[in-house]
């Protein structure tokens, strides 16, 4: 135990408490017996999860779709009610609702990024691929409209959540570059491209993959993104 804190907001008392543990984070097992596990945080689908099995082929993604459509709606919900609450002179309603609602996100985000980790628990000897999420947070200019719904999404604080998570579950945690993870086709690697936000298009004719769901493409090449990755580094 180290530090807390008692602060009382619109009536209601907040007490925040700082703990810290020692936990032996790094695995034994050579770099082959890992497994890989690609992690993405996106909006249609608010998490996803892949890994190679025992065969070197990509399991079927675990997703989180219902729950990014639940904080969809909560974010909506509070553009547009604090919005027309703050043009009516209703500041002080605006913040408390804000913080309601916001709460209710975070309350999500704490019960998948949980299930994220309980689920990598269940992989021998895994390791949490995550993104630099610096990148999407600079790069992204999708206009006004998306570029609010994305960059407030909250990529950083899941991403947070479930770094410390898995820390305190001694799960090693690495992070890859999201570049063309999008766009490079899972099957063949081809460059790929994408006719529609939510849509991947393998441009290989011999590729069998054809179209596909692009947030489950992003998510599969990490594994094999993070070895080309390592092997490279180890060159240097």
């Amino acid at each position: 135990m180290r530090e807390s804190r008692l602060f009382e907001r619109d009536g209601t008392w907040y007490l925040h408490v700082t703990a810290t543990r020692n936990v032996e984070v790094g695995s034994e097992v050579s770099a082959e017996e890992r497994t890989l596990i690609g992690v993405d945080i996106g909006e249609a689908s608010l998490v996803m999860v892949c890994h190679r099995d025992n065969d070197g082929f990509p399991t079927a993604p675990e997703l989180w779709a219902d729950e990014g459509k639940i904080v969809r709606r909560l974010h909506e919900i509070y553009f547009t009610a604090t919005r027309r609450l703050q043009t009516r002179g209703s500041k002080r309603i605006a913040e408390s609702f804000g913080d309601d609602l916001w709460n209710q996100i975070d309350d999500v985000f704490h019960r998948v990024t949980r299930e994220v980790v309980e689920y990598t628990e269940s992989v021998e000897n895994p390791v949490l691929d995550l993104e630099d999420l610096t990148y999407i947070r600079e790069s992204m200019d999708y206009g006004e409209y998306m570029n609010r719904r994305l960059h407030g999404w909250g990529f950083a604080k899941l991403r947070a959540q479930i770094r410390y998570k898995a820390v305190e579950k001694a799960i090693p945690v690495e992070t890859v570059s999201p570049r063309n993870t999008s766009k490079e086709c899972h099957a063949c690697s081809e460059v790929g491209y994408r006719p529609k936000q939510a849509t991947f298009n393998c441009t290989n004719d011999a590729c069998w993959m054809g179209e596909y769901q692009a947030d489950g493409e992003r998510r599969r090449p990490l594994p094999q993104r993070r070895e080309l990755f390592q092997r490279t580094r180890d060159r240097r």
